[in-house]
């Protein structure tokens, strides 16, 4: 709360009665971004970006979508404090996308059963610090199982590739964060590729009022991932995690703490929509 500030908008316009739609969108955002600059130095970008575009797409039943689209906005990004070694980025971003999304989850917050994946394709023709343009493709997915009434087991992923480009750090991938590795400081790794995967178990011990909000789940997780150039200089990094997650009105509570193989501890309490 208080780093990612922002609006967004779609308004979604089906084609008579076909499965088509058309999707113009609207973001506003401010973000405060954290930029590892060595193993224990950090500064932060703190990035204004405003985006117009429109996507075109289908939906495959009830649970698939795939879309295509442009978008053209404009970014702003400085390094705090002033001063801090990294580059002002300013000027306009553009370029085409293409989404899918399959969704199978039972629920958005804590899922009982299902399968979801979100995959993307971003190609951006212009982009302040590139003097190229550049093609990257991200996947994430979760899988639920239940165990009974109360308990699900789950597996999570996530994999990033600039493909032969080369991104500049701005656009380069990041893992650190509660389930991006927990146990390591927001953006700690940042590469041209990344590949993440967790296992873990939720189990419900209680309920909010209706009110309020929903379920209440405790659950322990384990994390393994890295951020690489070539898969010959992967270096794999692992957290052990645990917390409780809580459906509120106000979307996901999260409060968690993690363990890294590397000696590193965190703790994290989050607002906000969980990664699966």
């Amino acid at each position: 709360m208080g780093t990612d500030l922002g609006v967004e908008a779609e308004y979604l316009v089906r084609l008579a009665r076909l499965p088509w739609f058309v999707a113009p969108r609207l973001a506003l955002r401010r973000v405060t971004r954290p930029f590892a600059l060595g193993r224990d130095s950090f500064a932060n970008y703190r990035t204004r970006r405003a985006l117009v575009g429109a996507d075109v797409g289908v939906t495959l039943g009830t649970t698939s979508e795939v879309r295509v689209g442009y978008s053209v906005g404009s970014l702003d990004a400085q390094g705090r404090p002033v001063g801090a070694p990294v580059p002002r980025l300013h000027g306009r971003e553009h370029g085409a996308r293409l989404r899918w999304v399959y969704d199978g989850h039972d629920d958005w917050i804590a899922p009982h059963r299902g399968t979801r994946i979100v995959s993307e394709v971003l190609w951006l023709r212009a982009a302040p610090g590139q003097e190229t343009p550049l093609r990257q493709a991200t996947t994430d997915g979760s899988v639920f199982v239940p165990t009974g009434d109360s308990g699900r087991v789950f597996v999570a992923f996530g994999g990033a590739t600039s493909f032969g480009d080369v991104p500049s750090p701005f656009y380069q991938f990041t893992l650190g964060g509660p389930f991006r590795l927990g146990a390591f400081d927001l953006g700690r790794f940042r590469d041209v590729h990344t590949g993440y995967l967790s296992a873990g178990y939720l189990h419900e011990v209680g309920r909010l009022p209706d009110l309020l909000g929903g379920a209440i789940d405790l659950g322990a997780w384990v994390e393994s991932g890295s951020a690489f150039e070539t898969p010959r200089d992967a270096v794999i990094h692992s957290d052990l995690s645990a917390g409780l997650l809580v459906d509120t009105v106000m979307r996901a509570l999260l409060v968690s703490g993690s363990v890294g193989n590397e000696g590193s501890t965190a703790f994290y309490i989050a607002l906000g929509r969980p990664f699966w």
